[in-house]
């Protein structure tokens, strides 16, 4: 039986990884160690990006983390595990991946019996439950309280534009201005709060959490949709301006 999955953001540590390395292994320690053809546990942690992009690896978390000294923020971690018999008459696999990702939910793959399938769902599920990222809820909210205003603020000038330089009349230039606002200013939010509002949140030592812009970013939000909305509320006026 193979199942795939996802599942929402966490927020993990260093402790955490070891935890739930600590709780996958026994799921493999049933297999009849004469049986096994072929085995495999691996770890893999990319941080940092562009250039300064590093992605290390090693078949045990705990030293994996206590070997390598991480810089950059933790943008992915895959933990794997597979286990082939030889059996004779029916060839047997069982394998197990999580993959954590800063910007998309976290992947779960299964496969070996459905017995198995399903316990090892239980486990991975109640752990990684315990753990989820209550930050990125907050994205779409901070997203839709910033638009109207900083959508306001871009369409204004816009709006004023085609007014003085355009053959179209209203209501067709302020549908224009809005449509050009709503465009440029979702572009631009959506891209900022993709980075305020990770998915997942990884802190695995002092080198690796993120700018104290992000790790403030539901303070600093709230000062940033006020500011717009004191602006957008003064272009309204200037809008209506008899």
């Amino acid at each position: 039986m193979q199942l795939q999955y996802s599942l929402p953001g966490v927020t993990v540590d260093t402790q955490d990884l070891e935890k739930l390395w600590a709780e996958l292994v026994p799921l493999f320690a049933g297999v009849d160690r004469a049986l096994i053809a072929d085995e495999r546990t691996e770890v893999t942690i990319a941080a940092g990006r562009g250039a300064g992009r590093r992605t290390i690896q090693d078949s045990d978390v705990k030293s994996l983390l206590e070997g390598v000294f991480l810089r950059g923020v933790v943008r992915d971690i895959d933990i794997y595990f597979e286990v082939n018999t030889m059996e004779p008459d029916a060839p047997y696999t069982q394998s197990l991946l999580i993959s954590f990702s800063r910007g998309d939910t976290t992947l779960v793959q299964l496969e070996g019996t459905k017995d198995w399938v399903h316990q090892a769902k239980s486990k991975v599920d109640s752990f990684l439950e315990q753990r989820q990222n209550s930050n990125a809820k907050y994205r779409p909210v901070a997203f839709l309280a910033a638009l109207l205003p900083a959508a306001t603020m871009i369409g204004y000038p816009f709006y004023t534009f085609l007014v003085e330089n355009s053959v179209y009349h209203f209501p067709a230039t302020a549908l224009l201005a809005a449509v050009m606002g709503l465009i440029i200013s979702g572009g631009m939010l959506w891209f900022v709060f993709y980075g305020l509002y990770p998915i997942s949140i990884f802190n695995l030592g002092p080198r690796t959490h993120p700018p104290l812009l992000y790790r403030l970013a539901r303070e600093i939000i709230v000062g940033v949709v006020i500011t717009l909305i004191a602006s957008a509320i003064i272009a309204i006026a200037f809008f209506f301006k008899p």
